[in-house]
């Protein structure tokens, strides 16, 4: 994949997340955090849905896409399973009743649950056709899925307030559900060539018990996953309240420069990977993009936390205590996509049921985590439990790779990934006692990871100068 595609694959990521950046002071102002918790709490449900529902068949859709002969067919075998047993299980809760929005938001009310259902559903097939997209290296289409939900939400919240429409939760909850479908149909639209094939391919059972038997392990995998993502908000949810949820849900949205980068990296990465291993994977110049992407991590760490004050001078009073526990919101992406570099083997050597141990370990060790700090310290504690239990993660996923593939250098990454974790967690959980402190100590971390890491540095100044030295020479 040449710089141009990477940049293509960049601008919607980039762009929505400087959208969701704008959109985040918006909503703080103008609806309570009550409701901001809430609506993070739908997120949680359709990612649990597709999780569970999917069956993990897109994961075999993406692992046999490049060694596939009939791509159409791939994706009508993986597609079909899990949207259909998604739609059953929807109209089943629909029929026998069960109060959804009473779990979720602790509010029954219908609307609530016919648009936690659209959700659903919806967010189901936009998922599908973005990896579709994403997988042909469609970058510029793919990009612009990424931008028309978070545009339109924002579009629709300033109308909201300019127009003086109600600022209440049936508001949020509406126009979240209206970006969801408009993302769902320009999905379709823009991977609609790939859909149509699909729908006129040959189906093989013989294929799909094989991707099953692929993808199965995965489905625990994703479901450990998920929980180790979303234990922290269910965790405040019933054992602090919903104003601690959405003080957490802001500090996690300000972290989204971190979950940036992971969309960024991942998304060029999982083809990538594939289409090198296919060619013939090069290991050293794998651990060099591991040592690569570990400096990227601790640079993101120390200058966010270095600047994470600045953050309290856009948002409520009461959104205070944000400033403090952003880097620890920032340790489940920066851990996952440094994950994604070390644990290689396994994806390539198809050994999913390892793949499903670390997340599924990293799980207890949160849930007990969240157990013992949300109750005494609410949003921040949940931060450093999520945030110490994705270093576990990093941590199980690693040593997997290492032992069951190939045996890599691993004391530097483990310093500097557990360093990071302890500050962060400190800071978020210890912020009335270090105060400033903790701003200062992350300026001193940067400082050293700069002398660390003098190599990537190096290689990143080369390799932007040839590049401006060619394009140079180009135009000249």
């Amino acid at each position: 994949m040449n710089l141009k595609k990477i940049l293509q694959f960049t601008i919607g990521p980039v762009c929505a997340a400087g959208i969701a950046f704008l959109t985040l002071p918006v909503l703080a102002w103008m609806f309570s955090p009550e409701d901001i918790g809430r609506i993070t709490l739908l997120q949680v449900a359709v990612s649990f849905s597709f999780v569970f529902g999917g069956m993990a068949l897109e994961q075999a859709y993406a692992r046999e896409f490049y060694e596939h002969s009939d791509r159409a067919a791939l994706l009508k075998i993986t597609f079909i399973p899990g949207f259909l047993f998604a739609l059953i299980v929807v109209s089943m809760l629909l029929l026998v009743g069960v109060d959804v929005s009473g779990l979720l938001f602790g509010v029954h009310d219908f609307t609530f649950l016919v648009l936690v259902y659209v959700c659903v559903l919806a967010n189901f097939i936009a998922a599908y056709s973005s990896l579709i997209l994403r997988m042909n290296e469609r970058a510029l289409a793919y990009s612009l899925i990424n931008l028309s939900a978070k545009g339109l939400f924002l579009f629709s919240v300033l109308m909201v307030y300019f127009l003086g429409f109600s600022k209440n939760f049936h508001t949020l909850i509406g126009l979240h559900s209206l970006s969801v479908v408009v993302a769902m149909l320009a999905a379709i639209w823009l991977a609609r060539k790939e859909w149509l094939a699909a729908l006129y391919a040959n189906f093989s059972y013989q294929q799909l018990f094989g991707y099953i038997r692929f993808s199965l392990p995965l489905v625990f995998g994703g479901g450990a996953y998920w929980g180790l993502q979303a234990v922290d908000r269910v965790s405040i949810r019933w054992w602090s309240d919903f104003e601690q949820l959405g003080i957490f849900s802001v500090a996690v949205s300000f972290a989204g420069i971190a979950v940036l980068f992971q969309s960024i990296f991942t998304t060029v990465w999982t083809p990538f990977i594939y289409r090198w291993n296919a060619e013939g994977l090069d290991v050293e110049r794998l651990n060099q993009v591991t040592e690569h992407v570990l400096a990227a991590v601790v640079f993101i760490y120390s200058l966010v936390g270095t600047f994470s004050w600045l953050v309290s001078y856009l948002l409520p009073e009461k959104y205070s205590i944000v400033s403090y526990i952003i880097t620890a919101c920032m340790g489940a992406p920066l851990l996952y996509m440094l994950s994604e570099t070390t644990v290689v083997g396994l994806h390539l050597t198809r050994k999913t049921i390892f793949a499903m141990l670390a997340p599924l370990l990293a799980l207890l060790v949160n849930l007990m985590l969240n157990y013992i700090l949300v109750p005494n310290y609410g949003a921040p504690g949940a931060a450093a439990a999520t945030n110490l239990a994705f270093f576990v993660f990093f941590l199980l996923r690693t040593e997997f790779s290492a032992v069951l593939w190939r045996p890599f250098p691993r004391g530097k990454l483990y310093f500097f990934a557990f360093l990071c974790s302890v500050v962060s967690s400190g800071q978020s959980i210890l912020y009335e006692s270090l105060g400033l402190a903790s701003f200062l100590l992350w300026g001193i971390i940067f400082l050293c990871s700069l002398f660390s890491f003098r190599s990537t540095i190096l290689v990143a100044k080369e390799y932007f100068l040839s590049k401006f030295l060619s394009d140079s020479i180009r135009h000249n």
